[in-house]
């Protein structure tokens, strides 16, 4: 079953166990949702017992460094049927395109790692769970943004009114538009996970079974913190599903909740 359903005695675990699987003991704690908001979230979808999807991993408040690069999404991960998807949540609309083929996302779409419309938002809506909460406090450092660019357009629309005649300019040079230097970012990041997994995968006791409880815990957070990030290649993907199948026959915990390890290499 699809279901993101937890036992009483996993809610007393589950704050703490996801800062774990998803990576985030070193962001700060102001960056970081707030527990009692994931917890409302977690409790809505114990209490809806419905088999729409339903966010494993959610946002962390939009980076300083995202607002630089000029991009307003946040990344979260969903699950449905026990398949785990990385997408990514506009905060606001992407500055405008000079390009007609530029990348271009409304505030409010979610779109994958290929960049790509996902129906993410319908499912969740069918869940009938407060998801968009996490999302307006996630997104919270793009509404500076937005003031700014309606404080701007508003004294260009009061001389654009008081002009009568248009003065010629040389036309623009069109050098790299912001959605093609936010592509190379997550390329450049992807491709750092990808290069860290290899390095990981290089090691012979990676992964390996006879290894402590605590050592596994962390040697699968962040592995699935890295797959989250990756684009691995069908060969690198096959040699690391094979790691997993081993480390799962013995240690069956890891295929489940909250790990799902399996299922992030799907």
């Amino acid at each position: 079953m699809g279901k993101f359903l937890i036992t009483e005695e996993e809610k007393s675990k589950i704050l703490g166990m996801y800062y774990k699987n998803t990576g985030k003991t070193l962001v700060k704690e102001d960056t970081t949702i707030p527990d009692n908001m994931w917890k409302s979230y977690i409790d809505a979808v114990n209490k809806a017992k419905s088999d729409a999807m339903t966010i494993s991993s959610p946002p962390n408040m939009l980076s300083p460094e995202y607002i630089k690069d000029k991009n307003y999404s946040v990344a979260f991960a969903t699950r449905i049927n026990g398949v785990q998807k990385s997408l990514w949540y506009q905060c606001i609309d992407d500055e405008p395109r000079t390009k007609k083929d530029d990348t271009f996302f409304k505030a409010g779409q979610i779109y994958n790692d290929s960049f790509k419309l996902s129906d993410a938002a319908t499912e969740l809506n069918a869940g009938g769970t407060p998801w968009k909460e996490m999302f307006s406090w996630a997104c919270k450092p793009a509404m500076a943004v937005l003031a700014a660019r309606q404080a701007k357009a508003q004294p260009q629309a009061q001389v654009a009114a008081a002009t009568t005649v248009a003065t010629p300019t040389a036309a623009p040079v069109i050098q790299k538009t912001d959605a093609e230097k936010s592509i190379e970012q997550r390329k450049i990041k992807s491709d750092e996970a990808n290069a860290k997994i290899k390095t990981l995968m290089s090691a012979e006791d990676f992964l390996n079974y006879n290894k402590d409880k605590a050592t596994l815990d962390n040697e699968v957070n962040q592995l699935n913190t890295l797959l989250n990030l990756s684009q691995l290649s069908s060969e690198d993907k096959m040699a690391l599903r094979n790691k997993v199948r081993v480390l799962i026959k013995y240690k069956p915990e890891y295929g489940q909740a909250p790990y799902y390890l399996m299922s992030s290499l799907q």
